[in-house]
């Protein structure tokens, strides 16, 4: 492999972190190649996505930007949680599936980067093919009501279902009022409807 993927654009950046300038030249030119629809974007707290120049360019864009707190990301981010997810799982995949066959293979970083490229493309067109962005959007509540009538269900909180309407919420993995418990015991006590809200509470 000589050459970078097709499928992946390929950019340097000096500092080895996205910054402002990175944001402006680099990712919203593309961003800003779109259909022209109203747009929703969710980014993390990063200071290259919070600065007044990218957020005026994301607004010339007809975009929306939702800006999840700190320490969350991996909570309520939809890519985190579920595109990449299996990308990363992917990306391995390939990965350790090239390294058992190339074992006495080696790579210059010049040849490192070009078949990281590679193992991005395949690993994107795996996840692309395999998660469904909307209904990732949908579990995390960002698209209400969900069209097939479920609750927000976050995989990083196992048990825990949220309905902001209030017809159904609670706890499953701790519900302590099963169908079949005794008649003389006393009910349990109803849980305390939880809130996202809390979660971002200090």
């Amino acid at each position: 492999m000589s050459k970078y993927s097709k499928d992946v654009v390929v950019t340097f950046q000096k500092c080895g972190v996205i910054d402002t300038h990175w944001m402006l030249h680099n990712y919203l030119p593309l961003w800003g190649s779109g259909t022209g629809k109203r747009r929703f974007v969710i980014y993390d707290s990063a200071s290259a996505h919070l600065t007044q120049e990218v957020k005026d360019a994301f607004a010339q864009a007809n975009t929306s930007i939702a800006v999840i707190p700190g320490g969350l990301t991996s909570i309520l981010q939809s890519l985190d949680c579920d595109f990449i997810y299996v990308y990363r799982h992917k990306y391995q995949l390939v990965a350790d599936e090239w390294a058992c066959k190339n074992q006495n293979v080696k790579l210059t970083a010049a040849q490192r980067r070009i078949l990281g490229t590679h193992f991005t493309a395949a690993a994107y067109k795996h996840a692309i093919s395999v998660v469904d962005i909307a209904s990732s959007f949908r579990k995390r509540g960002y698209l209400w009501p969900t069209s097939d009538g479920s609750h927000i269900e976050l995989r990083e909180l196992p048990g825990y279902k949220y309905d902001p309407t209030g017809a159904l919420i609670w706890f499953r993995a701790k519900r302590v009022l099963e169908e079949d418990q005794a008649a003389d015991q006393p009910p349990a006590k109803k849980l305390v409807q939880p809130s996202l809200m809390k979660l971002w509470q200090k």
